[in-house]
């Protein structure tokens, strides 16, 4: 009676494992960005904080903007742009630090030079 129980809980325990295991692979799929993608939502980013600036948006805004155009850039892994992307990101931070400190004009110039950058990072990337 004790063998039978062994084998009983065994093979639960196994058939639990696979049934578990099986979903977790599944769920793990993920959809296939590229890095065109990537580069495209950083661009959208930086042009909605740019048109948040021109139309005298809160800086909060603007902010919002900045912050999530430096998430999406961060995931733009490319081993010959790296630097360039590296570069057009501190031009993001320089913008928002700028805004923060209310130089709006500087900000509005440095949000300008950083989607000029990541179009010329979208050009590279072809």
């Amino acid at each position: 009676m004790k063998i039978l129980q062994n084998i009983v809980l065994s093979a639960a325990l196994a058939t639990s494992m696979v049934a578990f295991s099986t979903s977790t692979i599944a769920a793990e799929k993920k959809e296939v960005v590229t890095v065109h993608d990537l580069i495209n939502t950083t661009i959208s980013h930086v042009e909605a904080a740019l048109a948040a600036v021109t139309a005298g948006e809160k800086t909060e805004v603007v902010l919002a903007h900045i912050k999530e155009a430096r998430q999406t850039q961060k995931d733009i892994i490319v081993g010959a742009l790296d630097q360039e992307r590296q570069k057009a990101s501190a031009k993001l931070v320089i913008a928002g630090r700028d805004l923060k400190d209310g130089k709006t004009k500087e900000g509005k110039a440095m949000l300008e030079e950083a989607l000029a950058a990541y179009k010329d990072l979208l050009t590279q990337a072809k």
